[in-house]
């Protein structure tokens, strides 16, 4: 999925879940401004540099990893 500012997620509303961004390398990226509702997160991507990240979602059933590229 290419993005350049905000990477929208919709998931099940658990109320475990989160998510985690890692670049290809597997190091965590620290993210500011995550945004919670209701079984959406808003992600602001602007900091991020141009490449190839994942997206971590964590909840109680599970963990599912999504690829995104940040143009």
């Amino acid at each position: 999925v290419p993005c350049t500012s905000t990477l929208n997620i919709q998931c099940d509303n658990s109320p475990g879940n989160s998510i985690r961004i890692t670049d290809v390398t597997g190091r965590k990226i620290n993210l500011n401004s995550i945004d919670r509702r209701n079984n959406y997160f808003s992600v602001d991507v602007n900091s991020l540099k141009s490449g190839v990240y994942f997206i971590l979602l964590e909840s109680n059933s599970g963990t599912v990893s999504k690829m995104f590229i940040k143009k």
